[in-house]
């Protein structure tokens, strides 16, 4: 029984399909033998490159939806929720919940996305998420100001709840359908999330002032709602043959060294964006600008970040991830010494031109940190066996959360303690050393180019326990170990060789 398998991974042709063979226990026989002439129904593949597409589309909604949703609340809940009776704790408290409980629950849902699924699970956040938004425009018919407070507590729990399931389900899915095209995808997920946290505040302002408390959350709410039908019927079902590969535990993830680096990388970078949220605003004050203007000054890292995202996505593609990460550090780092320049770097002007430069320097850097950062973890993870790149994407979205958690504390606490230059200093040294850190360690232990000729690809589908069969160049199947490499591939399937058209033609 042997089953001939063809597998495309996101590509928008078939000429960088992947073929190989395996002996699966318990197969039919297989419908394609040596003597019948491999065929693709050209109909079929349209139609699943352009679902491929639509389900592309709908997570990029999904997540655009998701990021404005999260950023809101700013405009006008803090006055609302003064007026209901609430201390500056409890409504900062509002704020912050959501993110702690997305941290926690963000790597549990990566450890069980092989027993819950991928689709099940972003379905499920989705809801969780479409829900509560809804539900949050009638706290304010609450008139006790605790049942206010526990009733907005508890539904930005849920939210948090649905987002660490959504993201979680969202990264797996594209690691999982589009690993040639990972990084750059990523990418687009990061300029369209960048795009969401830079609409939220003044679509959120605007509706405010439209329709009262109840309509942005309503709009926003019952948008990703709409969303998830439109998901439900484009995600394919979940492979059943997964669930037979062993899978990895959390622990055997980040014992991976090369794991941990990343990881700091992306808690560092994410530290880095929230660290001016308390703090620029109070450093602008002596230029004169106004609010508006100051919150235009606050837009400058954010869409230089979703503007550099997809560029950092190709670039990384084609120098790979470890030099694009390295320069991301320094570019950061550099970026808050020029933010708050010390006595050391006095030559350096402090003026308003200065500091959007700095900005415009953190939203670059802090993409050529995360976006090529993710899809490298799952390299890394990759010798783990299948299912590592799910809780990957768990450990990632709480990495992200962490630093929505720890950036602001960080700005705050070392702007009360030292100031906001000599704070913005230190911050900076500490990402210049990490990078210091990072290339000492690459030096030392040069890692195993992942994209080489020679390398093996595919080694959590190709089990070695497994008899393997090999195509070999007169199209007959060979019943022998082996090990599949991009050049043994495209020897075989795009090559001639003595044939009169190359195999994947046949």
């Amino acid at each position: 029984s042997n089953l001939l398998i063809i597998k495309d991974y996101g590509s928008a042709d078939w000429t960088h399909s992947v073929c190989y063979a395996r002996r699966l226990p318990g197969c039919v026989p297989s419908l394609v033998s040596p003597l019948v002439p491999l065929r693709l129904n050209c109909a079929n593949v349209i139609m699943e490159n352009a679902r491929l597409h639509l389900t592309l589309f709908s997570l990029y909604v999904l997540y655009f939806v998701s990021s404005s949703a999260y950023a809101i609340l700013a405009p006008f809940f803090p006055k609302e929720a003064q007026r209901m009776g609430t201390t500056g704790f409890e409504r900062g408290l509002v704020f912050s919940i959501y993110s702690l409980v997305s941290f926690v629950a963000s790597p549990l849902f990566g450890s069980k996305v092989h027993l819950l699924g991928r689709r099940s699970l972003l379905l499920f956040g989705g809801v969780l998420q479409g829900l509560p938004i809804c539900l949050f425009g009638f706290v304010t018919l609450l008139e006790d100001p605790a049942w206010f407070l526990y009733v907005s507590l508890f539904l930005r729990v849920i939210q948090g709840v649905g987002a660490a399931a959504a993201g979680t389900a969202t990264f797996a899915l594209v690691a999982a359908s589009f690993p040639e095209r990972m990084t750059s995808i990523f990418g687009m997920l990061e300029t369209v999330g960048g795009m969401g946290m830079m609409v939220g505040p003044p679509l959120g302002g605007f509706l405010y002032e439209l329709g009262g408390f109840k309509l942005p959350f309503i709009v926003l709410g019952g948008l990703l709602l709409v969303t998830i039908p439109v998901l439900a019927w484009l995600l394919p079902p979940e492979q059943q043959w997964e669930e037979e590969h062993e899978k990895p535990s959390l622990r055997d993830v980040l014992k991976c060294v090369e794991i941990q680096i990343l990881l700091g990388c992306i808690f560092l970078s994410t530290t880095a964006i929230g660290f001016l949220d308390p703090t620029l605003a109070d450093e602008l004050d002596p230029f004169g600008l106004s609010p508006g203007l100051i919150g235009l000054m606050f837009m400058v890292s954010t869409l230089t970040y979703a503007l550099a995202s997809p560029c950092m996505g190709t670039l990384s593609e084609k120098t790979g991830a470890n030099p694009v990460i390295f320069a991301g550090l320094i570019i950061t780092g550099v970026s808050f010494l020029i933010l708050g320049p010390y006595w050391i770097f006095s030559f350096i002007p402090h003026n308003l031109w200065t500091m959007a430069i700095g900005l415009m320097a953190l939203g670059v850097g802090a993409a050529m940190i995360l976006v090529p950062a993710m899809p490298q973890m799952m390299f890394e993870a990759a010798h783990l066996g299948h299912g590592a790149s799910d809780i990957i994407s768990g450990i990632i979205n709480g990495c992200f959360s962490l630093g929505e958690i720890v950036g602001p504390m960080v700005g705050s606490s070392l702007g009360e303690a030292l100031g906001f230059s000599p704070g913005a200093t230190f911050f900076g040294f500490t990402l210049l050393v990490y990078a210091v850190v990072v290339m000492i360690y690459r030096s030392c232990s040069p890692d195993t180019p992942l994209e080489d000729d020679n390398a093996p690809i595919l080694p959590t589908v190709l089990s070695t326990t497994d008899t393997e069969q090999h195509i070999n160049d007169t199209g007959e199947i060979n019943s022998r170990s082996f090990e599949m490499t991009p050049k043994s591939l495209r020897k075989a399937l795009l090559e001639p060789n003595g044939m009169e058209e190359p195999l994947l033609q046949r």
